[in-house]
């Protein structure tokens, strides 16, 4: 997926995937927490398969506040990603 524009160098950006369990509010499901991390996984294999980019941001929100021990377990499944 690289472009033929001289100079351009694609970047990925990934934010809010909210590991953990699913979130509701006032009774309706407010996250889909349960996709989170196949939805992670299909992420890095495109950006690895298809656009290569040089860099890739993580602007934060990885976890669905559980406990500490809890969002500490599920960041590192995350960067494992």
């Amino acid at each position: 997926m690289r472009s033929p524009t001289p100079g351009w160098r694609p970047l990925g950006v990934v934010t809010d995937v909210h590991l953990g369990p699913e979130a509701h509010f006032r009774g309706k499901l407010r996250k889909l927490t349960s996709l989170a991390e196949p939805l992670a996984r299909e992420f890095v294999a495109r950006m690895r398969d298809e656009v290569r980019p040089d860099l890739i941001v993580n602007l934060g929100d990885v976890v669905q506040d559980e406990s500490l021990e809890t969002d500490r377990e599920n960041y590192r499944r995350f960067v494992e990603i």
